[in-house]
């Protein structure tokens, strides 16, 4: 199975106010909004032309999220991502949060590189 390693695979907006994001980008690009399943009304897909092309979370809804800056944050597609993890860490990264699954989705983990910019990583559920 070939993910496209470093390909970056799934880019997330991080705000506060899911419905200023809403209005600002669905004005600036024409996207829609939509929760997916998983969102618990903290995450949003936006949707062109019916399709996803980025998430929307609202940071006040994941752990220490006050002290998360508005931000674009992207997620990179790794074949193995326990391997990823352990070469960030011999690497002198570190591990900001370790892999998780998110079911249909894939098993992602939040990594900062060994110059301090932080990171998801994606290993994607195969395609069917």
């Amino acid at each position: 199975m070939s993910t496209q390693p470093g390909k970056v695979w799934w880019t997330e907006l991080n705000v506060r106010d899911l419905e200023k994001a809403k209005e600002f980008y669905g004005t600036l690009f024409g996207w829609e909004f939509e929760a997916p399943e998983i969102g618990q009304g903290n995450y949003l897909f936006a949707l062109k032309d019916g399709k996803p092309v980025v998430g929307v979370l609202n940071t006040d809804s994941v752990p220490n999220g006050e002290n998360i800056p508005p931000n674009w944050f992207s997620y990179f597609a790794v074949d193995d991502i326990m391997e990823t993890v352990e070469t960030t860490e011999a690497n002198g990264g570190t591990v900001i949060r370790s892999p998780w699954a998110v079911p249909g989705i894939g098993v992602i983990a939040i990594i900062c590189d060994s110059l301090g910019a932080v990171l998801g990583l994606i290993e994607p559920v195969p395609a069917e």
